[in-house]
Order: C-alpha cells, then sequence, then structure tokens
C-alpha cells in the first residue's frame, strides 16, 4: 500500500497531525525537484527539507504548541527524522529547533506497520453492549434448531433400520458375509446387523447394491451401502446416489499445489 494513503487512512494521527504531514510531504517533492540531498552520514543521499516552525503555523493555522506535538508524534511512527547537527548559515535558530534538517521517510516505516497492525486487533466502539443478549437469544435459537434437525434425523434412522437378531444366531449372517466378501465390498462387523436387516428387505436389491459396491473406496461403508440400495429400491429420477461416481484424488498433486501456493 501507498505510504501516505495509509497514513491518512489510519486513525493512528489526528486531522491537524494529517495536515502537517500532507505540508511536509509538499516541501519533500520541492526538494527532490531542487536535488536538496544530505551527501554524508546515515541518512546520506536523502532528500531533506528545512521546516520553520512559525512559518508551519501560519501556513496551517495550527499553534506552535500543536506543531512540536506533531512533531513527535510523526518521529514515534517512524514517519519523519529530525537531524539537530547540521553546518548551514540558517542554524542561528538551532537552540529554539526552528531550523531543523527534516528527512520525510519513503519507505513503510515498522514503527507504523507495528501500530497499524495492534490498532486493527483492538476495537475502540462498539455496539455489543446494546445487543449482546438478542445476538446470544439467536445463537441458541440456532443451536437448538441444529440439535432438534439432528436427532430427527437419527431417530429417523433408526426407525428404519430395526433390532434383528444376534450375528452368531443368525443364519442369514454367513449369507450376507458371503456376498459382501464375494463383491469385495468393504464392511464393518459392528454393522453386520444392519446388512442382514436389509438382505431381509430384498435379497433381490442387496445383490444389486453388493455389485454396484464393488471395489468402491467407501468411507462410511454402511451409510454409502444404504444410499445405493435405497436408491435401487426406490428408482426414483430425482434420487441420483444410484450414478455417484467416487472421487480419485491424487494426494501428491494436491500437496504439490499446495506448496506452491504458499
Amino acid at each position: 500500500m501507498n505510504l501516505s494513503r495509509a497514513v491518512m487512512k489510519s486513525n493512528l494521527l489526528s486531522n491537524g497531525c494529517k495536515m502537517y504531514y500532507t505540508y511536509l510531504l509538499k516541501l519533500d517533492k520541492a526538494s527532490q525537484i531542487n536535488n536538496w540531498k544530505i551527501i554524508n552520514g546515515k541518512y546520506k543521499d536523502h532528500n531533506f527539507v528545512i521546516v520553520k516552525d512559525t512559518i508551519a503555523s501560519d501556513a496551517l493555522n495550527i499553534s506552535l504548541t500543536s506543531i512540536h506535538n506533531y512533531k513527535k508524534t510523526l518521529k514515534s511512527l517512524g514517519l519523519i527524522t529530525t537531524l539537530k547537527k547540521f553546518t548551514t548559515r540558517t542554524n542561528q535558530c538551532k537552540n529554539n529547533h526552528f531550523c531543523q534538517l527534516t528527512v520525510v521517510s519513503k519507505k513503510m516505516p515498522k514503527k507504523l506497520i507495528s501500530k497499524l497492525l495492534r490498532k486493527l486487533s483492538t476495537c475502540n466502539k462498539a455496539t455489543l453492549q446494546k445487543t449482546y443478549n438478542n445476538i446470544i437469544t439467536h445463537s441458541k435459537e440456532k443451536l437448538n434448531n441444529s440439535i432438534k434437525n439432528l436427532h430427527s434425523k437419527i431417530k429417523e434412522t433408526i426407525a428404519k433400520i430395526t433390532p434383528v437378531e444376534h450375528t452368531n444366531n443368525n443364519p442369514k449372517a454367513k449369507i450376507v458375509q458371503s456376498l459382501l466378501e464375494k463383491n469385495n465390498v468393504k464392511y464393518r462387523s459392528k454393522d453386520l446387523n444392519k446388512y442382514i436387516e436389509l438382505f431381509n428387505m430384498s435379497e433381490e436389491k442387496f445383490k444389486s447394491t453388493c455389485q454396484k459396491c464393488t471395489n468402491a473406496n467407501m468411507h462410511s461403508p454402511f451409510n454409502y451401502f444404504y444410499k445405493v440400495y435405497i436408491a435401487y429400491k426406490t428408482q426414483s429420477p430425482k434420487n441420483k446416489f444410484n450414478d455417484f461416481a467416487q472421487r480419485q484424488y491424487d494426494f501428491n498433486e494436491l500437496e504439490g499445489l499446495l506448496v506452491n501456493r504458499y
């Protein structure tokens, strides 16, 4: 971001201080045109301006005390640097700091960056005190509605899958296991009773679902199997899950994109 634009948009400076800073920027442009540069020392090849406080006060209609305070503020942010000792014929007023050399920063000072970042992380004004009760109430309502919806979905799922006999005592367990393993369908032993229930509902649909799920890379095996089973059972044109294709990701390629991005 442009330095002068960042300074003007920030809340670190008062309007009067911004006026004084703009005044210094105009003098600095004139210094560049006249090629006024420091020839040695720390600020070698930097343009300089000689600003008399009384002239700045008259030009901006600002008191000398304010000018003094504005200088301190700009120095603290690293926007200007004043050099007290120099050799010119205009140093007769140096004891009153009227004829200091002033160097206006061209780069974004670290002090200014630090202040701006700290300023963004704080909040000086907020209306949260007036509305926090409404915010909390609204959040509670949304949370309660989400919990209710979740409970409803769990109840619906439980209602669709009724309890069956224990696997060890169920003669169809071996048939179901055989069909799943024969078609290389991934499953979990704890969900075997659920598969048996689907098998009891329709053997034909169960076998078709096993064929559809052959070698499928399923993150949640039974949930995926159940979706495919329902799609075969309903034959609804709106249910597109039957044609759902497993996504295959090249994780090396994704990692490369991430590295290149950051």
